[in-house]
């Protein structure tokens, strides 16, 4: 990857300024861990003082802390099932480098044969390795998913995922953490995933791709990889290289999601008592476009997160995004959003540049040790005058978030309900340029139906054994769509709002109204440390006055998965 010479000078300032102090490494974004974790924040009666969920990945060795403290001081009003108990003890062997339960990270394979005793020395890790005084540790698993599917209606018939991919993780002189993923895959998926990968001319969720055989199949890589350390112990970290990032704590996110594939990013993160802050600057692709020299056209990044806790139960967020985006080339890295303390409006005043801004706020209140009440809003464009007209002005650009998570529902241990809606409005997200939309490799950065949408999300998860999990999740969204690519109501982020159909009477729905139904069934039994067997379904339904936007398929699947979360294909 060619990389802007301006960015890479401004990585070595911040690697410079850093010391050499670090950390280990980051839990990769996954629905089901980080809802353990949420699930347990909420049992615990008070807001962890170890991490924030809503600033997205958490690192290992505050989960360690947490799930040590959270086993200890368990008691009646935790109400703690033998699932609860078997949880901690997974999280606590997930991250044994940094628990403090010294039989945290044992294997339960009792191998004793002389070549086959070195595997799984550690329960979560095929192979591992660590110095008497942990002054170096590294381990090293495979990973494979594998899935076989069929899909009736709209499909082909027969659907398939193979993936076979490796994980690195390690720490040296728990001053330095490093953390690696590759992946070498082919899939067959189905229709609508394959009827969004033509819209988007992009894979969902992947970066670069190609096309196999006569059926639709695809073949690509995926890679995560960065490195970790810290100026101040537990209070300044930095992060660096290629992963997801996320900002909030329900099934969407209206801020930053992550949906789209991995991007390089530079992080500051900064926890001081009940705050923690959050400055991030990312490189971003426009597969739009594509230089024969240097690739596909660069764009780029920033975003600030405050998080704060008021008390026990409340954490409010403020948010701050720029999009720097160049018609038709590679956007110039901007020196001046270095600046991890300003507001990017007064830096665009400054400059005298125009780029695509967005502000937000999000929050989440735990109460009763059964209940978190969460939401977001996000601002593009604000003019009360015209938004008190209820006129549908295309520059009233709004994302709003309401949800709630009721854990141990109706008095029944393990059974969590979870219940969304979204509402994101016409233009949301878009830019007077194609280039300047708040898209990487043509794909959302935040609620993956882009915009002009409402939808309404429910999720029941129930974990009846130790080792098994049952999941229902649907949601239910109204879409205003375009029947061609000679309308432009507001729904295609790829579109720049320059080109609107029209100025005013855009709603939720405007355009080719459609209606789409999505209903996901899973069964997943974990036959030993993150081995994971899946049997589900998918029905999904799209219905509209045009005829041309009509689908409905019912997919069934079976997989296996080996240290690899599973495929979200709720959208």
């Amino acid at each position: 990857m060619i990389l802007n010479k301006s960015f890479l000078q401004a990585l070595c300032l911040y690697l410079c300024a850093a010391g050499l102090y670090a950390q280990g490494v980051y839990v990769p974004l996954d629905r089901d861990y980080y809802q353990l974790l949420d699930r347990y924040e909420i049992k615990s009666g008070q807001l962890s003082p170890y991490f924030f969920t809503t600033a997205g990945q958490v690192r290992r060795q505050d989960i360690a802390r947490f799930a040590d403290e959270y086993a200890q001081i368990a008691s009646p009003k935790t109400n703690m099932s033998k699932r609860d108990r078997f949880n901690m003890r997974y999280l606590q062997g997930d991250n044994w480098e940094w628990s403090k339960d010294p039989e945290a990270g044992y294997s339960d394979l009792r191998i004793r044969k002389t070549f086959f005793k070195h595997f799984y020395r550690r329960r979560n890790a095929f192979l591992s390795y660590e110095t008497r005084d942990s002054l170096f540790e590294v381990q090293f698993n495979p990973v494979f998913y594998g899935s076989i599917g069929y899909e009736s209606g709209a499909g082909n018939g027969l659907t398939y995922i193979n993936t076979r991919a490796f994980e690195v993780r390690g720490m040296i002189g728990r001053r330095l953490g490093f953390y690696t993923f590759f992946s070498e895959n082919q899939s067959l998926e189905p229709s609508y995933v394959r009827a969004t990968e033509k819209a988007w001319n992009a894979l969902p969720g992947q970066n670069f791709y190609k096309d196999i055989g006569t059926k639709g199949a695809y073949d690509y890589f995926n890679f995560r990889g960065y490195i970790t350390f810290s100026a101040i112990k537990d209070v300044l970290q930095f992060q660096f290289g290629h992963d997801k990032n996320r900002i909030g704590v329900g099934y969407r996110s209206l801020l930053l999601d992550d949906f789209a594939p991995p991007m390089l990013f530079l992080k500051t993160n900064v926890k001081i008592w009940k705050f923690n802050y959050q400055w991030m600057l990312a490189q971003g692709m426009n597969n739009t476009s594509k230089n024969a020299y240097t690739g596909f056209d660069k764009k780029y990044f920033s975003w600030h997160h405050l998080s704060v806790n008021i008390g026990k139960h409340t954490n409010i967020g403020l948010f701050e995004a720029i999009t720097n985006g160049a018609q038709g080339a590679s956007a110039k890295f901007e020196w001046n959003y270095l600046n991890p303390i300003l507001i990017y409006r007064s830096v665009e005043a400054y400059i005298g540049n125009k780029n695509a801004a967005m502000i937000g706020l999000d929050f989440k209140v735990n109460f009763l040790r059964h209940v978190q009440v969460y939401g977001q809003l996000a601002v593009s464009e604000l003019n009360f005058q015209e938004l008190k007209k209820r006129n549908g002005w295309f520059g009233n650009q709004q994302s709003f978030q309401l949800g709630a998570k009721y854990i141990d529902a109706f008095t029944v241990k393990n059974l969590d309900l979870q219940a969304e809606f979204n509402y994101v409005r016409p233009f949301m997200y878009t830019d007077r340029i194609a280039e300047g939309a708040y898209t990487h490799y043509n794909q959302p950065l935040a609620h993956v139906m882009g915009a002009n949408t409402a939808e309404l999300v429910g999720v029941i998860r129930y974990q009846p054994l130790n080792r098994l999990h049952i999941r229902l999740e649907g949601f239910y969204a109204l879409r205003g769509l375009d029947k061609d690519t000679s309308v432009n109501y507001g729904s295609n982020l790829l579109l720049p709002y320059t080109d609107r159909t029209q100025d005013y009477g855009n709603y939720i729905g405007t355009g080719a109204r459609a209606r789409l139904l999505s209903l996901q069934g899973s069964v997943t039994y974990m036959a030993r440390h993150n081995l994971f067997l899946d049997l589900g379904f998918i029905y999904r339904r799209q219905s509209s006055a045009e005829p041309v936007l009509n689908t409905r398929t019912a997919y069934a699947y079976f997989s296996v998965r080996l240290n690899m979360a599973r495929r979200q294909y709720m959208y």
